[in-house]
């Protein structure tokens, strides 16, 4: 415990923001951890597995929510020996820094896009070119199988990639060097043979 905590913090923990996410997602506090994993894959079952729409998944999910809550209301401050608590009216409210740091995010999200669209646009940057088409392929390539199979890989991914990432991070990070020189290499290969294609092709 004295070494860990003189230790630098490890690059999944930066990454992650080295708060509640991070302590989740690095299995620091098992219990939490597994609560939350449960909590995503029931939620995971009950929007994509039970064979219902989305709009009724989330009507029937609104509909129970609403039941439990009345339910508690409703319930007596002691039952038997056990204290029941209330849930304050505070936990249902949303702080005006709150909804200004989100439209914020949007906004930013929006801008940087935007940016991205006019670069695109002029045809000057290739490798800006190449990540956007690598992600759309990415993207089409994964929504023509089914979104049920890939929102349930990404959700093991989250829950074991950083754990594994944190055990045994200067091989993965050795291994991710090599394999962007070689990204890298590959990808100048193609832009001059592109170009020397293009070339010729406007000659012809």
């Amino acid at each position: 415990m004295r070494d860990n905590n003189f230790k630098e913090q490890s690059k999944a923990v930066k990454l992650l923001g080295s708060g509640i996410v991070a302590d989740v997602l690095l299995w620091r506090e098992i219990k939490r951890t597994l609560l939350c994993f449960l909590i995503l894959a029931s939620l995971f079952y009950w929007f994509f597995l039970c064979g219902r729409t989305f709009t009724s998944s989330v009507a029937k999910l609104l509909l129970l929510v609403t039941v439990t809550l009345y339910g508690y209301g409703n319930l007596s401050s002691k039952i038997r020996a056990f204290a029941i608590k209330r849930i304050s009216s505070s936990c249902f409210e949303i702080t005006e820094s709150t909804v200004k740091n989100s439209l914020r995010s949007v906004s930013y999200i929006w801008n940087r896009g935007s940016r991205h669209i006019k670069l695109l646009g002029k045809g000057e940057d290739w490798s800006k070119f190449f990540k956007v088409t690598v992600f759309l392929y990415f993207t089409k390539w994964a929504l023509s199988y089914s979104l049920a199979v890939f929102v349930g890989i990404a959700m093991v991914f989250a829950f074991t990639a950083f754990f594994v990432y944190e055990q045994y991070e200067p091989v993965i990070d050795g291994l991710g060097e090599v394999l962007f020189y070689g990204i890298m290499e590959s990808k100048e290969l193609l832009r001059r043979n592109l170009r020397t294609l293009i070339a010729s092709f406007l000659q012809n």
